[in-house]
């Protein structure tokens, strides 16, 4: 989606395509395709618009840990549980 310009102060702003932070477009990264310009704040936001396959593929990876994480803090919390209820029983 090509940033949507935005007037405040003089300023001539745009929205980042990836991030949605307000910039102005004398001082951002720009980048042009298919006749659409895109504004970003970042180095990192104009890399993941550039090549948005390879964000995709990094992020699945971040959230696969982060997930397996949960699950072993789940699993722990559960054997910690059963423990406590079977010293309780006897």
């Amino acid at each position: 989606m090509p940033s949507k310009a935005v007037k405040a102060a003089g300023k001539d702003l745009a929205k980042d395509s990836i991030c949605g932070m307000v910039i102005d477009k004398a001082t951002a990264l720009h980048l042009q395709q298919t006749g659409r310009h895109y504004y970003f704040c970042s180095i990192n936001c104009q890399r993941t618009c550039e090549s948005p396959e390879k964000e995709l593929k990094s992020m699945r990876r971040r959230v696969t840990i982060a997930l397996s994480g949960v699950l072993a803090l789940a699993c722990c919390g559960l054997e910690r549980s059963s423990c406590w209820l079977r010293a309780r029983r006897s």
